[in-house]
């Protein structure tokens, strides 16, 4: 959740803080989580595995969302066409919208993936330990609810 409320923060230097750049953000949240989560339901069937695949899902969404920061400026240089170009472009929006989409797909992906990964896979291992499929999916968002809330307000 923290990545997601943080990144327009970070996208607006560079691409405005437009709709249209909100909705490419929370577009690939919604994308890469939705991934994630099948990733995470497929991996977790094989049941010896699960406890490992679950420690690297955290490993690569923390690593990958704390380079976020250090790579991010770099890479919306990259993306956006030299200011005498943009000026001199009658569509400045669209090159906007396209360069932050872009932008959203390459720094988002990977930490929201691999962390929407994870519930499957935590889900699993609390049905590992008796629970009903129900009890555990319940438990996880809960738990992963009152997670995001907390983090979205500290």
């Amino acid at each position: 959740m923290m990545l997601e409320v943080s990144t327009p923060r970070l996208f607006q230097p560079y691409f405005g803080g437009s709709v249209f750049v909100w909705t490419n953000i929370i577009a690939v949240f919604l994308v890469a989580l939705a991934v994630g989560y099948r990733l995470g339901a497929f991996w977790s069937e094989n049941l010896d595995l699960v406890r490992r695949r679950l420690i690297y899902c955290l490993i690569a969404a923390a690593a990958s969302a704390a380079i976020v920061p250090l790579v991010f400026p770099s890479l919306a240089a990259w993306l956006l066409p030299e200011p005498d170009d943009l000026a001199a472009t009658a569509d400045t929006s669209a090159h906007l919208a396209r360069g932050s989409l872009a932008a959203a797909i390459l720094i988002m992906s990977v930490p929201t993936v691999a962390a929407g990964a994870c519930s499957p896979l935590i889900a699993a291992l609390l049905a590992l330990r008796g629970l009903s499929a129900a009890r555990a999916t319940s438990t996880v968002l809960f738990w992963g609810t009152a997670g995001s809330f907390l983090g979205t307000m500290l």
